[in-house]
């Protein structure tokens, strides 16, 4: 393993997002949750999905994106179904130069990155973008734009003020993320 290669909490503290006791904190909280540190950072108001997705470039090695600046062509979106596209987070963006540029939301996805390499005769170049913005992306570049959800499906804001809310309201999602998966549906 290369001897820069830094863990994400330590990329964090380092850049002044987090401090030491709220990496401390965020993975006592992952011990009781299926989210990993950046989404818990994320979920407590201490980093946004940018700063996380600019730790894990870093990370990585991976370049960042911005998704609104994407165009896609009708070739590279053909290698990957829409449906594939948004449940992995994984847009393929054009085919130049014998490769196909691609841009991912998780670097560490392993499923997604091989199902491209091996259903693709192209060899990949990997860009890494935030999740919600990538997602936007996907869909305006699949469907040719990002439709408003419907009432039912907004999202909620819900303001956690102390430690213990913010906890509970972690459980709450896992639980509710754990049951969605275990009866199949997607709406995650």
């Amino acid at each position: 393993m290369d001897q820069s290669y830094k863990k994400l909490g330590e990329l964090l503290v380092e850049k002044g997002l987090l401090t030491e006791q709220q990496v401390n904190d965020a993975l006592a909280m992952q011990k009781q949750s299926p989210a990993r540190l950046g989404e818990i950072a994320t979920a407590m108001g201490w980093a946004t999905e940018i700063q996380i997705s600019e730790c894990l470039a870093v990370q990585y090695g991976y370049e960042m994106v911005d998704p609104a600046e994407i165009e896609c062509t009708s070739d590279a979106l053909g290698t990957m179904s829409y449906p594939r596209s948004l449940k992995n987070l994984t847009l393929p963006v054009k085919i130049e130069s014998g490769q196909l540029h691609c841009v991912i939301a998780d670097p560490i996805n392993i499923v997604a990155l091989d199902a491209l390499r091996s259903a693709q005769r192209f060899p990949l170049n990997v860009k890494l973008a935030p999740p919600s913005d990538l997602r936007e992306a996907i869909i305006r570049c699949y469907v040719g734009e990002t439709p408003l959800p419907e009432k039912d499906q907004m999202k909620t804001v819900i303001k956690a003020d102390d430690q213990s809310d913010r906890v509970a309201l972690l459980r709450a999602l896992s639980y509710e993320f754990e049951s969605e998966a275990q009866f199949g549906r997607t709406s995650w």
